[in-house]
C-alpha cells in the first residue's frame, strides 16, 4: 500500500515517530521553538523522505532492518556534511547532529535489491564502499543534481493522486532513485579504466533491451530491469544505445510506454478510458509532463489520440 504525506510538527519528537518504520529519536539541542515539516512516500520497502528542521537537533536510533538507506543532509555547517552521502544497512545503529535548519533528504530500498544491482553497476572498490563505510564524500555537483532529482520527484509524487499512484509509478520511481544513487557511488571511479563492450556486444544489447521492452505487457520495463535481466552495468547499456541507437536507453524506454499508452487509447473510447488511468498504466504519475512527452513524440495531444476513436 502506497502512502504519500505531508506533516508539519512543533515538536522534534513527535517528527521523528512519523517517519515510518524508523526507530529513532529526535532531541532538540538549540533553544526557541521547533518547528519541521515531513514530507515522505512509502510504498513496501521503498521509502523517500524530505525532512526541514530549523532547531539543531541529534538524530538517533535504528535503521529499518533488511533495507539500506542513502541519506544526503544539506547543511551549511563547518563540518563538510552538505556534500556526504550517508548509508545505513540494515537496522544498523546511526546518531546524525543536524545544524539549524538542515534538509535531509534519503531513500530506502530493499536491500537485496540494491547489493544484486551494485553488484552489476559499480566496481569491486565501490561495492565494498556501499556495504562497510558509513558516510562517503561525493562530489558536490553530483550530489546537487541528485538533490534535484529526489526533491522534483518527491514533488510530483505528492502532487499524484492516490487513485493514480500504483504499482507501476512506484516502480518507475524507485528505480530511478537507486539508478542514481549507484551513480553517485560510481562517480568517484576513473571512466577511463572502464572496459565498453565491443561493437557486436553493444548491437545484441540493444536488441535483447527491445524484445524485453516489447515483451512487457504487464508493467513498465526501467534500466535497472535491463540490468538485472542481461546482467549487465547502466554504463554499458548507455554506451551500448548511445553508439548503436543514437539515442539513451531512459528516452528509449519513456518512448517504449509512450506507444503503448497510445495504443490503448487509440483502441478505446472516451467512455471506455480515461487518459489520467491509461498514462498511470504505464508509470506516468505526472499528467502536464506526461502530455508533453506525448506531444512530443506523436506531435498531438492524447486527448486527440483518444478522440479519433
Amino acid at each position: 500500500m502506497t502512502q504519500i504525506e505531508s506533516l508539519s510538527f512543533t515538536d522534534a519528537s513527535q517528527h521523528a515517530r512519523s517517519v515510518h518504520d524508523w526507530d529513532q529519536t529526535y532531541d532538540q539541542l538549540s533553544p526557541g521553538r521547533f518547528a519541521s515539516r515531513l514530507r515522505q512516500l512509502c510504498s513496501g520497502p521503498f521509502q523517500i523522505f524530505h525532512e526541514q528542521l530549523n532547531r539543531r537537533i541529534v538524530q538517533y536510533g535504528q535503521s529499518p532492518a533488511e533495507r539500506m538507506c542513502f541519506s544526503i543532509p544539506l547543511c551549511t555547517d563547518s563540518q563538510g556534511t552538505q556534500n556526504c552521502l550517508a548509508i545505513l544497512n540494515t537496522h544498523e545503529e546511526f546518531m546524525f547532529h543536524a545544524p539549524e535548519n538542515t534538509q535531509i533528504f534519503a531513500a530506502t530500498f530493499a536491500r537485496d535489491k540494491v547489493l544484486s544491482l551494485a553488484a552489476l553497476n559499480l566496481s569491486p572498490r565501490s561495492y565494498r564502499q556501499l556495504t562497510t563505510a558509513p558516510s562517503l564524500q561525493s562530489p558536490w555537483q553530483r550530489t546537487s543534481e541528485l538533490h534535484q532529482r529526489i526533491r522534483q520527484q518527491l514533488g510530483q509524487a505528492l502532487d499524484c493522486t492516490p487513485q493514480r499512484f500504483n504499482e507501476a509509478t512506484a516502480k518507475l520511481m524507485e528505480h530511478s532513485l537507486l539508478g542514481g544513487f549507484l551513480d553517485l557511488l560510481g562517480s568517484v571511479e576513473s571512466a577511463g579504466k572502464r572496459r565498453r563492450p565491443s561493437v557486436p556486444a553493444r548491437q545484441s544489447l540493444v536488441k535483447m533491451s527491445q524484445q524485453i521492452a516489447l515483451a512487457s505487457h504487464d508493467e513498465p520495463i526501467t534500466i535497472l530491469d535491463l540490468c538485472q535481466r542481461l546482467h549487465v552495468s547502466r554504463r554499458a547499456l548507455q554506451y551500448s544505445f548511445q553508439t548503436i541507437a543514437d539515442t539513451n536507453p531512459v528516452d528509449y524506454l519513456r518512448s517504449v510506454r509512450l506507444n503503448a499508452v497510445r495504443r490503448r487509447l487509440a483502441m478505446s473510447s472516451p467512455a471506455e478510458v480515461s487518459i489520467g488511468d491509461a498514462a498511470a498504466q504505464w508509470g506516468f504519475y505526472h499528467l502536464s509532463h506526461f502530455a508533453s512527452q506525448y506531444k512530443a513524440l506523436f506531435g498531438e495531444l492524447p486527448s486527440q489520440t483518444l478522440r479519433q476513436r
